[in-house]
Formats: structure tokens, C-alpha cells, sequence
């Protein structure tokens, strides 16, 4: 069930919103959508909007049950401050959703992200991401990225793409994003500050 509308300081009132809401606009964000599936909770305050959902790798950190901030976004003339925005929306998930101890997020470097919103909200930076596959691929001259490359044949293996297209198939290697994390509890208050 989705929220009332609930007053947050500095940044007007946020509301608890769907994931179709949330999708829609998020249209000029880099990344576009969230697969509905994947979405714990959306918020706005009619600008800005910040979608939670569920890690794609499992939904335990350091043994603590995780979500993942997985877009937040802002139009460039957006009349608050995105971390008023960010600290309202937190505050509303802990309240949701009183088990989840942690949010992670992730500042992609491709895109010119480097999560100073996350350093100037107090998030702690745990270093790069694990690395996983390509980010990208060039197939038949064109650049695809690797989930459009999942997509469109089912697989992003060079060698089985090669074979069934019988083209050169030149992966481009990921950029590791940068990796935060943001404490909803005591408990992980005191795990983020042993592994500082």
C-alpha cells in the first residue's frame, strides 16, 4: 500500500508513490525505469523522485536485511534541495519498512556520477563495486549495452553471440561504480563503523 502525503522539512511535502507514477518520471534519467518487481517504495514531492527496491544481488548486507536506492533523480531547475528530498524519503522508508537495517547506492563514474548528494548526506563510502560482466558491447558496429544485449538475444556471451550471429563481438569492459551505504539502525550504525 502506498502512503499518505506526510510533511518533510525543506523540500514541501513528499508522498509515498507506484512504481508507474515513479517510472514516468523518471524519463529523462540516464537509466529510465525500474522494473516494477524490483520497486520497495517510490516518493516524491513533485519534482523530485527516489525509487527503493530490492538489491539485485539478494537483499542481505553484512547480514543485515538491504534495499537499494536505485534512482534518485532531480530536474535541473528543481526548486529544493536533493538532500532534504533524500532525508525525507529515508525517514519515510524506515517507517514503511522498520526491518530494513541498510540502503546501499551506487555513483556510476560513465555517467560523470561520483555520489557527492551521498558524501553530503553522511552516506559511507565503502570503495568500488564488484566488477560483473561488460558494460557494453559492440556488435556489427554498434555500441549496445549489455541488459539491451540480454534482451535482444537472451545471452550476453561473446562467444555464443559470435557463433549465432556470425559477426565480431568486442565487449567493453564495466566501470565499477562507486559504492555507499546508509544506516536505518543501530545495528548498522555499529557494523558501518567497524568495517570504516
Amino acid at each position: 500500500a502506498w502512503g499518505p502525503i506526510r510533511g518533510a522539512q525543506g523540500t514541501g511535502m513528499i508522498r509515498a508513490i507506484s512504481a508507474d507514477i515513479a517510472n514516468s518520471m523518471l524519463t529523462a534519467h540516464y537509466l529510465g525505469s525500474v522494473r516494477r518487481a524490483r520497486v520497495l517504495m517510490a516518493f516524491t514531492d513533485g519534482e523530485a523522485v527516489a525509487v527503493y527496491g530490492w538489491p539485485t544481488r539478494g537483499n542481505i548486507r553484512h547480514g543485515l536485511p538491504a534495499t537499494e536506492l536505485m534512482r534518485l533523480w532531480s530536474p535541473d531547475e528543481y526548486s529544493g534541495t536533493l538532500s532534504q528530498f533524500l532525508a525525507a524519503t529515508l525517514k519515510e522508508l524506515r517507517r514503511y519498512h522498520p526491518g530494513i537495517g541498510l540502503v546501499v547506492a551506487y555513483a556510476d563514474p560513465e555517467a560523470g556520477h561520483h555520489g557527492g548528494i551521498y558524501r553530503a548526506s553522511n552516506w559511507l563510502y565503502t570503495g568500488h563495486a564488484s566488477q560483473g560482466g561488460p558494460q557494453a558491447m559492440i556488435i556489427n558496429g554498434e555500441r549496445v549495452h549489455a541488459r539491451t544485449v540480454n534482451h535482444r538475444y537472451g545471452h550476453a556471451n561473446r562467444r555464443k553471440l559470435e557463433a549465432e550471429l556470425g559477426v565480431t563481438v568486442t565487449p567493453i569492459k564495466r566501470v565499477p561504480k562507486h559504492t555507499y551505504y546508509y544506516p536505518l539502525c543501530r545495528q548498522a550504525r555499529k557494523i558501518l563503523r567497524e568495517i570504516k
